[in-house]
């Protein structure tokens, strides 16, 4: 690796994973890749003969010749309960428990980090599925500051680095310069959350007419660039901003719309339990605007919203828990913004880069529509208690982010949701009207 500068987000300074007493497990829930090279090695200590070797085929399963790549050569199998075949019964990985930690695909070993090469610098962060990572996160203002590090933070084996951009050259420049100016705009506490948003929402609306064209306007972006950091324009936006910030059912049904996509996400993953929870509490706090039929299958129940009578309700909820805890969750907002920006925004391609904008946008919406009706928001609200405040928090973002971060599908069909429901500022104002 050539030398490079190094900085990490200032949270991942102070990581430690916290093993078997997390109140997750990293080992459930998801698809696990195996790489090639380690795939040879686990093989070669586990299946050392014919029965042995039939377990091993059973719990690392490889793909389809045509799905192989040096990354991705096979998968760990998870069982019933979605958990991972090697998993111990103190929730410890039994791989490493037995053999080391470089017997490890790269995934295992690597996660919760992420390592990208932005130009010159070789940037360390985290995946917000993480629910330590999300504590980090989401509640002390400098957490997402960007630091210098030396090399002993990056942790073991960051040698396979992910590339910085879909884009090359000057318009990863560019590219690099718009993610910088919009992590300044979230940061820009002079202005309230909800003009930080409109921000973003004016930034990706522009910048979209610039990335549908076959070939990008360098010139274009530069103007547009120079326009998000000046003073004057940031003003403007707050003023244009104000009188738009008025929440409607259709703002509301999409962000019920983009909770509730599945692509592909496991029925019972923890997400999926997050919904059912959020959606019974609505049930049972608007039976007029939330229905709830049994699944004719014995499965989950299936749920029917009114967008426009369930308005008033979370209007309601959300004055009143932003009333006790405004401050929390705008630090929480904005930890997420200035972590997603810093993490995701390098592995985007230019012409999905606005609608990953605006999809930050729903996200942030979603996050607090969960909140106001999650079934432990009432007790929270009523105690004014922080403590369990900043748990709720930690648990709604770091399931969301389990299922939208790590399922391609799922977040495909929120770029799809998004690209479809925010077509303008107005409807994105609406959107934001709900945080």
């Amino acid at each position: 690796m050539n030398p490079r500068e190094l900085v990490a987000l200032r949270y991942m300074t102070h990581f430690r994973c916290t093993g078997g007493d997390c109140i997750d497990t990293c080992c459930q829930g998801w698809l696990v890749f195996v790489d090639q090279p380690h795939y040879v090695q686990l093989k070669k200590k586990l299946a050392t003969d014919a029965a042995s070797a039939a377990v091993f085929d059973r719990n690392v399963p490889l793909l389809p010749a045509a799905e192989r790549a040096p990354t991705r050569h096979a998968t760990l199998r998870m069982d019933e309960g979605e958990t991972c075949a090697f998993l111990d019964t103190g929730r410890l990985c039994g791989l490493q428990k037995e053999h080391g930690a470089e017997i490890l695909p790269d995934v295992c070993l690597s996660y919760p980090r992420v390592v990208n090469i932005v130009g010159a610098r070789l940037e360390l962060g985290g995946h917000l599925s993480c629910p330590e990572i999300a504590r980090l996160v989401l509640f002390e203002d400098d957490a997402t500051d960007l630091v210098p590090i030396d090399s002993s933070v990056l942790g073991v084996r960051n040698r396979q680095l992910p590339a910085a951009s879909h884009a090359k050259g000057a318009t990863a420049a560019m590219l690099d310069a718009l993610r910088g100016a919009l992590f300044e705009l979230v940061s820009a506490r002079r202005y309230p959350l909800r003009s930080r948003l409109f921000f973003l929402a004016a930034a990706a609306l522009r910048t979209r007419s610039v990335f549908e064209r076959p070939k990008i306007d360098l010139a274009a972006l530069g103007e547009l660039l120079g326009e998000l950091e000046a003073p004057v324009a940031h003003a403007m936006l707050h003023e244009v901003g104000k009188p738009l910030f008025v929440p409607n059912g259709f703002a509301l049904e999409t962000l019920v719309r983009a909770a509730s996509l599945r692509g592909g996400v496991e029925r019972h993953s923890t997400f999926d339990r997050l919904m059912a929870t959020v959606l019974e509490s609505m049930h049972t706090l608007a039976p007029h605007a939330v229905t709830m039929e049994p699944d004719v299958e014995g499965g989950s129940p299936i749920f029917g919203i009114d967008a426009e009578k369930l308005l008033p309700l979370h209007r309601a909820r959300n004055e009143r828990l932003r009333e006790r805890f405004a401050a929390h969750l705008d630090t929480a907002a904005r930890g997420f913004l200035r972590h997603t920006l810093a993490t995701k925004a390098p592995l985007v391609a230019a012409a999905d880069f606005p609608g990953f904008v605006l999809a930050l946008l729903v996200r942030a919406a979603m996050h607090e529509l969960l909140l106001v009706f999650h079934p432990r928001c009432d007790d929270v609200v009523a105690r004014g208690d922080e403590a369990a405040l900043r748990d709720l928090l930690r648990d709604t973002y770091y399931v969301i982010a389990r299922a939208f971060d790590h399922n391609k599908r799922l977040g495909d069909a929120l770029l799809r949701a998004v690209e479809e429901r925010v077509r303008s500022l107005q409807e994105a104002a609406a959107v934001i009207a709900l945080v």
